[in-house]
């Protein structure tokens, strides 16, 4: 079972859906400043993280003495090209909020959290 879930997953596009798309769906239900301001607080915590992670680029890496082929390395490699087109993403919309090419009412916000 576990050899067929290691070869259907990376074979097999499924609809994953995280949390932050989730809240992306309600985003009418705060002010446009708001979302601006967590999506600068996201792209914040992204960019550390992104700048904390170990990747080389190396075809190995050494750990202890022991050196571990790149495929070891796909995973980080994934995820940090994951985060850099998120955050890509995050700044053009920060940037449309912040001109106002991306708005929406207070009001309506408002009176849909009532």
């Amino acid at each position: 079972m576990a050899r067929e879930w290691l070869l259907d997953m990376p074979a097999t596009p499924k609809e994953e859906f995280p949390g932050f798309p989730a809240a992306l769906s309600h985003l009418l239900m705060l002010a446009p400043q708001e979302i601006c301001d967590a999506l600068e607080r996201r792209v914040r915590t992204l960019e550390e993280a992104l700048a904390a992670a170990d990747l080389s680029g190396e075809s190995g890496y050494d750990i202890r003495g022991t050196t571990f082929p790149g495929v070891a390395l796909l995973e980080d490699e994934y995820l940090r090209v994951v985060v850099a087109a998120e955050l890509q993403w995050l700044w053009s919309v920060v940037d449309d909020l912040r001109s106002g090419d991306l708005t929406w009412s207070a009001a309506i916000s408002a009176e849909d959290s009532e």
